[in-house]
């Protein structure tokens, strides 16, 4: 009995100390403040090539960080052109970001996530491409939103940016700048 006992106890703390390393190995909720950033440019730096018409049209990587909002139930996010004037030139528009999702990855769109239409009526990154020899800033935007944002492949773009600001509880803000 005491050997059956023995091996009971260290079975059960084995147990335990494996239930306790997977916790420890599990992510740290996010706290502070909500900040975006790419892994690709600095906050006003310049932005790749890669994500231009000179180059691959490739959406650059994005990640934010920190407490989600109360009430967050999804996330969205716009990219824009704010140098065209009068009014800024969508380059992405992106419904639909499940709350547990904190990045995109290059020329990818995050799991689940809908790509709505563009200010060129397509869905989808449409790559950077000012006019040559001009330097234009381009602002990536995530928002809280506090209800799904439904988007049908018709759905003009200003119809879906105007149903995602009467649903946003907080934003946070990328730019960059970009040339040809």
């Amino acid at each position: 009995m005491g050997i059956r006992h023995a091996a009971t106890t260290g079975a059960l703390m084995a147990l335990a100390m494996t239930a306790c390393s997977s916790q420890a190995s599990r992510t740290e909720p996010e706290r502070g403040t909500l900040t975006i950033s790419s892994s690709a440019f600095a906050d006003h730096g310049l932005i790749p090539i890669n994500s231009s018409c000179a180059g691959a049209n490739s959406s650059p990587p994005l990640a934010w960080h920190g407490l989600a909002p109360h009430g967050t139930a999804q996330w969205a996010l716009v990219a824009e052109d704010v140098t065209v004037r009068p009014k800024p030139w969508v380059h992405w528009l992106v419904t639909g970001i499940r709350t547990d999702t904190r990045t995109t990855t290059a020329g990818h769109l995050p799991e689940g996530a809908v790509a709505a239409r563009t200010s060129n009526a397509t869905r989808g990154f449409v790559g950077l491409c000012p006019p040559a020899g001009t330097v234009h800033n381009y602002r990536f935007t995530v928002f809280a939103v506090n209800r799904a944002i439904a988007v049908a492949p018709a759905d003009p773009m200003a119809d879906t940016l105007s149903r995602i600001a009467a649903a946003s509880i907080s934003t946070v803000t990328l730019t960059g700048r970009f040339s040809r």
